[in-house]
């Protein structure tokens, strides 16, 4: 700022203002007039067929004032009631090792819906399912509806 005058240096800050107050009112002295050289936007509204009846700006209406769009407590709409059950899901019973120390065995074992391994012995339950007899390389459960079942190894079994 070594050719900069004192004077020089004084009078900048005010032509500064003085020029970024006239853009402003240049900008915006048109839209401050009476309005006849503005364009009129007409407002439109969108809808999902090519003409809306009155009947269908009421209801949209009704429901902006019944759920107001910015509000706090506006929530989502509700859920109709008639939602179909899921389907139940098979939950299915898989041997995946059997141990056995002198007259102790007890069962590995998963289920579909838990990737944990469950260890079990005779008489005890998995699920809906008792176990009955445990061998080397199978297990004989009995079912909710007392149907017998033998349950070998499972071929991804380790």
């Amino acid at each position: 700022m070594s050719g900069l005058t004192k004077a020089t240096l004084g009078v900048l800050p005010t032509l500064t203002t003085l020029t970024c107050l006239g853009l402003a009112g240049w900008i915006w002295l048109p839209y401050n007039d009476d309005g006849a050289s503005r364009q009129q936007i007409q407002p439109t509204t969108i809808t999902s067929q090519a003409e809306a009846g009155p009947d269908q700006l009421e209801t949209g209406a009704e429901e902006l004032v019944a759920r107001p769009l910015f509000h706090i407590s506006r929530r989502p709409p509700a859920a109709p009631e008639s939602a179909p059950e899921p389907a139940p899901v098979e939950v299915t019973l898989s041997l995946t090792g059997v141990i056995e120390s002198g007259d102790v065995q007890i069962a590995l074992l998963r289920l579909s819906n838990n990737p944990e391994p469950l260890r079990r012995r005779v008489g005890e339950n998995v699920g809906d399912w008792r176990i009955t007899d445990i061998t080397k390389t199978s297990i004989t459960v009995v079912a909710p509806n007392g149907e017998e079942q033998i349950i070998g190894l499972s071929p991804t079994s380790p």
